[in-house]
């Protein structure tokens, strides 16, 4: 099989477009969501760029990507995004950030194109949501969205990543075009990272997955890939095609690292990849920390107590969840680690033991037990839950709970 001959041009290459919007930004931008992890960050550039150069309603201005993420954050704490832009030649001086003026500073009222969420947070809770492209749990907001594709159903995703569904949308939009290897490398790295490779033991990744890595390589243009690209990707060595287990080894390894993790902080490494959730109406949200190291190597940081009750503060939550992701002899381990500033621990441990969806074990870590944060560790058996999984599991808790205070 060879990679597809550009049968056209964009108006703009990616890279021309992000400078563009750079310099220009719209009123319609396209956001991730406040982890900004590899799919959030990359789902909003390809969207964005997909649609203003490519869509048929002749009614959208461009649309201008935001980074849901400081640029201090993007540079220092995402090293298989970095290495993704790197692989499509973008700069990180052409992107918008989440703290930039049309954020911080716009004097009108933006429209927005959700990616990877469906629930407007901070600082944009008062715009207009106009459509969603997700694959998490539907939370119900913006219900006059003109688009609201999330692919999830019966508590779990159809597409392990959002970029999956920004290429069955560019099948569709882009008709007989072939796609620009610049913006392949990206939604192709991306959905081999959220999809383990489309390993079978890792459960993660779905027919979808597959027809999309399938699509992008038999679509795009691969001869027009960068030098550092060509070499990452092993073009020549392939028959002009990537090899995806290079490419997708190249970025667990950057992800996974050890010697990265290791220079965290327990600050730093519980904010990397942080979301916040909010239950019913009135009720207490909490938030979530996904941190690709043992829990043991966690602990062994210095002021962890100390530090996580100082960033559970900063962020005005009573509870914090952190799921610990991390590979042990080849083989993957799931940990989970409870925090609380309340007095209803020992409720959320047999709610938690009770879910056979996890599998948890309770563990016996040496922490202090009357300090406040309380904190509870555990062993998951079950090594395919997520957060996906995880977090409406801890909805249906706090949301009953708060029912229950009602009465």
């Amino acid at each position: 099989m060879t990679s597809a001959a550009a049968s056209s041009s964009p108006l703009f290459t990616l890279d021309t477009f992000l400078k563009q919007q750079r310099r220009e930004p719209t009123s319609h931008i396209v956001i991730g969501n406040e982890a900004g992890d590899a799919d959030s960050v990359i789902s909003a550039i390809a969207w964005a760029y997909v649609e203003s150069l490519y869509g048929t309603d002749a009614a959208k201005s461009f649309m201008t990507p935001i980074i849901s993420i400081r640029r201090k954050d993007l540079e220092t704490q995402r090293p298989e995004t970095l290495m993704l832009l790197g692989l499509s030649g973008i700069s990180t001086d052409c992107l918008i950030y989440v703290d930039d003026p049309i954020i911080t500073h716009h004097d009108k009222t933006l429209q927005v194109t959700l990616v990877d969420h469906n629930r407007l947070t901070l600082p944009l809770v008062n715009y207009k949501v106009l459509e969603i492209l997700d694959h998490h749990a539907d939370l119900g907001a913006h219900i006059d969205a003109t688009s609201r594709l999330i692919a999830f159903r019966d508590g779990f995703a159809t597409v392990a990543s959002t970029c999956t569904l920004i290429v069955e949308q560019m099948n569709k939009i882009c008709k007989a075009r072939a796609f620009p290897a610049s913006l392949s490398v990206l939604l192709l790295g991306v959905i081999l990272l959220d999809s383990v490779n489309m390993l079978p033991a890792a459960a993660k990744g779905m027919e979808r997955d597959q027809a999309a890595i399938d699509m992008l390589l038999r679509r795009t243009g691969w001869s027009e890939s960068s030098a550092v690209a060509r070499t990452v990707l092993r073009l020549d060595d392939n028959d002009g095609l990537p090899d995806t287990n290079a490419l997708f080894q190249a970025l667990q390894d950057a992800k996974f690292s050890s010697i990265f993790w290791d220079s965290l902080s327990v600050y730093d490494a519980l904010r990397l990849d942080y979301k916040r959730f909010e239950s019913l109406q009135g009720s207490a949200g909490f938030g979530s920390s996904s941190v690709l190291i043992s829990l043991d190597d966690f602990l062994n940081k210095q002021n962890v107590h100390a530090s996580i009750l100082s960033f559970m503060k900063e962020r005005g939550i009573n509870w914090l969840f952190v799921l610990f992701n991390s590979i042990m002899d080849g083989n993957p381990k799931r940990q989970l680690m409870a925090c609380t500033t309340s007095s209803d621990m020992d409720a959320m441990i047999d709610y938690l033991m009770k879910q056979e969806t996890l599998q948890l074990a309770r563990r016996d870590d040496p922490l202090p037990t009357t300090l406040s944060p309380k904190v509870q560790t555990f062993d998951q058996g079950n090594t395919k839950a997520s957060r996906k999984q995880v977090a409406p599991i801890l909805h249906s808790y706090f949301n009953v709970q708060h029912q229950a205070a009602a009465l």
